[in-house]
């Protein structure tokens, strides 16, 4: 969550920024952001089976189940 909060933040900064040197280093921490948050997807793309969930199970609320609220929280601590 604070990879992609971020993300956000420096791609609104890219948007008003006018200096050459700004754009340069805001383009490189949002490469090293979008590398950062596709490794955690991948990782998390890995261990969702391995903690019992089906792929479908991505779009349901964990709220909706104690079982699966510890298993996430598991999940949590292995990522």
């Amino acid at each position: 969550m604070e990879v992609r909060s971020r993300l956000e933040k420096v791609q609104a900064a890219l948007e008003g920024a006018t200096e050459d040197m700004d754009l340069g280093r805001l383009l490189d921490e949002l490469d090293l952001l979008q590398r950062r948050s596709q490794d955690v997807e991948v990782k998390i793309q890995k261990l969702m089976p391995n903690l019992g969930f089906a792929p479908q199970d991505t779009d349901r609320l964990v709220a909706s189940s104690g079982g699966w609220q510890m298993r996430m929280s598991l999940g949590k601590i292995l990522l």
